[in-house]
């Protein structure tokens, strides 16, 4: 079948000048960070840096230790208990920010004589890109602005393995070395540190309240077998962990999280969810050097991404751990001008867009055209120190390797 330019614009258009590709349910699927953020907007013609003022914790107007309280028939006024109990707030500054893209140029006349849905395929790669940007987007900016940070540390006291604390923002990345992995007993040891020290708000309500936590098929992997959940035959002397032993007694999560590929089961009030490009990065003089996780490598045609080796091969990893209302993703309200100056309506989530506009010099009859996004977005900081990025050494796995007898040879 022929591609003419009124069959591309058929595939990439839904009004006359632009189609806006959904990528809605793919960033719900594959952009875990932004599930545990709530989702607002911020208005239109105002300044691109805001303030966020939450009301903090009050301040006890007595001993909460042996609280003192008065017989009622002797308080005969407020007296000395006027301005005991103090309730302050916390203001910090977050910032409206916008990044576009666009593709290489799509000329009709190769569109015309290229492979079948090679410009649906086309349209696809950009969209997972856009995708993927915006996972990378929203974990840097919590990592960056997080109130507390962790560095796992065998010969670490647990409280010093944390940087910052209540009612910070923006605590520096901690400068201490990580020689061990996490453990499933230190990352709950984290959540109660959220939970009692901090105060933090779980997700949902009753037995399912919970923190969420997500890291790299990796981690999920070792932390699913620190419960006693290992391959049989890895580990020969491994007993039967307590995710086992619920298994064995009929549970469906333990059961799930048992047999399924990845451990993404809620278990001991943590869920569980994949990052499938993890932040990673090397330890030297003193500091967290991060690393790119893909190249830009020449393809039959352009060029193409593929996996970093350096990052396939960096020392040490980023796992987070969420409580509830850390910070908040707010994206534009709609707006399109005001008066006579009208513009078309923007899309600030990603959407793929695909333009072929003419140009008296260059595209007079439209032969050439682009996909293009943007994404527009600012993260409003409400309880930054309930989010907690963790840093830890990435150890050789254990795939249970040993030499053996050939069937036709040594």
């Amino acid at each position: 079948m022929s591609v003419t330019l009124p069959t591309a614009i058929q595939i990439f258009q839904a009004d006359p000048t632009r189609i806006i590709a959904p990528i809605g349910a793919s960033l719900a699927a594959n952009v875990p960070y932004l599930s545990v953020l709530p989702q607002k907007t911020f208005e239109a013609q105002v300044s691109p840096i805001h303030v966020s003022v939450v009301q903090g914790r009050t301040v006890p107007g007595t001993s909460m230790v042996k609280p003192n309280f008065t017989t009622m028939g002797n308080v005969t006024s407020i007296g000395t208990n006027a301005g005991n109990s103090l309730s302050g707030t916390m203001a910090w500054q977050y910032v409206a920010k916008i990044y576009q893209d666009f593709s290489d140029v799509i000329a009709v006349n190769v569109a015309y004589n290229a492979f079948k849905e090679s410009l649906t395929s086309q349209l696809e790669a950009v969209q997972q890109y856009s995708t993927e940007l915006i996972n990378a987007d929203t974990r840097a900016e919590l990592f960056a602005r997080s109130g507390v940070k962790a560095v796992v540390s065998s010969t670490t006291a647990f409280y010093s393995t944390i940087s910052g604390g209540p009612n910070q923002i923006d605590v520096a990345t901690p400068t201490g070395q990580s020689d061990s992995r996490l453990t499933f007993p230190l990352l709950h040891h984290y959540a109660r540190y959220f939970t009692q020290d901090l105060l933090a708000w779980r997700f949902g309500t009753g037995d399912s309240a919970h923190l969420r936590f997500i890291g790299s098929a990796d981690i999920l992997e070792s932390m699913r077998n620190d419960l006693g959940a290992g391959v049989p035959g890895t580990t020969v002397s491994m007993p039967i962990g307590p995710m086992g032993v619920s298994a064995i007694a009929g549970n469906g999560e333990a059961k799930t999280a048992y047999s399924s590929y990845l451990f993404k089961s809620l278990y001991r009030g943590i869920d569980f969810g994949e990052d499938q490009r993890p932040l990673r990065a090397n330890y030297s003089g003193g500091a967290y050097s991060f690393v790119e996780p893909y190249l830009s490598v020449a393809g039959s045609t352009g060029n193409i991404e593929t996996v970093n080796p350096a990052w396939l091969n960096a020392s040490d990893e980023v796992g987070f751990l969420f409580a509830r209302n850390s910070f908040e993703r707010q994206v534009p309200a709609k707006w399109v001008g005001e008066g006579k100056i009208k513009w078309a309506q923007q899309m600030f989530g990603g959407e793929v867009i695909f333009g072929a506009y003419p140009d008296m010099v260059q595209n007079f009859f439209q032969n050439y055209g682009v996909l293009a996004f943007q994404v527009g977005r600012a993260f409003r900081p409400i309880y930054p120190w309930f989010v907690l990025p963790i840093i830890y050494k990435r150890c050789l796995e254990n795939d249970a390797l040993a030499p053996c007898s050939g069937i036709s040879g040594p």
